[in-house]
């Protein structure tokens, strides 16, 4: 189904993109406008989205928490909602469903199901590959692209825009040292010259390189304030397992623990036969590996359920 781009485009409520180069769509052709048809045909843009399949589109959850996902549109494959460019191939679905990862805003996230499967041409529309890994290298170059704001208080154009960021190490976000339950769930990333701004949650940090992979969806900002060069943007990270898991489909993922009190053990005697009792403690609940390793040798390994 095609959707009809409205008379007027009114801001969002997500952050944007403020201070970065427009870029055309086949730069980022996994970007998605999300907006929410309104009487008289208005359009307000939401969000910005991210496409994981020809059927689902990955943002912010609280994008669309609460609401009716019918009021939601996706345009996929254009530079500029309000301004086309010459050789986009614009597709325009309605969204019929979305399901919200169980762990509320602690990952706010939200995948949307579209009424029909998108075309995915592999130049304007095309999906992107979501990273697995529990870690991921700090200070590397990553890009983001949205539409929206791209000065405070600017109505916006929809245009696709681009930044440069580079990405803090785990657990950081810019000053802020996270040290809490979800750090692990976290991916930062600041640029000098650009920031985040108001009218584009759920867009992508993506990798730099000839294989791009999502690292991260744009949550919130820590530091800097909106539409600020140098602020520091928040992403939930999709390499963790209980977000990846939820992308695969997953309505229940098991919630990894994301900090640990550790207790090292030094001195005691291990005799044949017996057994030795591991213990810890940690948020959440998931299955967990031990491994004991004798002068940097594995022995054994070993799962148990930690509640």
């Amino acid at each position: 189904m095609v959707v009809a781009i409205g008379l007027f485009l009114l801001p969002g409520s997500g952050q944007a993109l403020t201070g970065g180069r427009h870029v055309p769509i086949s730069a980022a052709p996994w970007a998605v406008a999300i907006y929410e048809s309104t009487t008289p045909p208005y359009v307000f843009l939401k969000c910005t989205g991210v496409i994981i399949d020809p059927l689902h589109i990955l943002t912010a959850g609280h994008c669309v928490r609460g609401a009716n996902p019918r009021k939601f549109h996706v345009l996929a494959g254009q530079s500029s909602v309000a301004h086309p460019r010459s050789g986009d191939a614009a597709q325009g679905r309605s969204v019929a469903s979305y399901r919200l990862h169980p762990q509320g805003i602690v990952t706010d996230i939200a995948v949307l199901k579209l009424a029909a499967p998108l075309n995915l041409d592999g130049t304007h529309v095309s999906a992107v590959a979501v990273r697995r890994a529990n870690t991921f290298a700090a200070e590397r170059i990553a890009y983001v692209a949205g539409f929206g704001e791209e000065s405070p208080g600017q109505q916006p154009a929809g245009t696709l825009t681009e930044i440069t960021e580079r990405v803090d190490r785990q657990g950081m976000c810019g000053q802020l040292d996270l040290g809490s339950p979800d750090a692990a769930l976290d991916v930062c990333a600041s640029s000098r010259t650009a920031g985040v701004c108001l009218g584009d949650s759920g867009a992508g940090l993506v990798t730099s390189g000839p294989h791009t992979v999502l690292l991260g969806i744009l949550t919130a900002i820590t530091d800097g304030g909106d539409c600020k060069a140098g602020n520091t943007a928040q992403y939930t990270y999709v390499g963790a397992p209980e977000v990846w898991r939820f992308l695969a489909g997953d309505n229940d993922p098991p919630l990894a623990p994301q900090t640990w009190n550790l207790v090292a053990a030094a001195g005691f005697t291990w005799r044949v036969g017996e057994p030795v009792l591991c213990g810890g403690s940690g948020v959440g609940q998931a299955r967990t590996r031990y491994d004991l390793s004798l002068a940097g040798r594995r022995v054994r390994s070993s799962e148990h359920l930690i509640s």
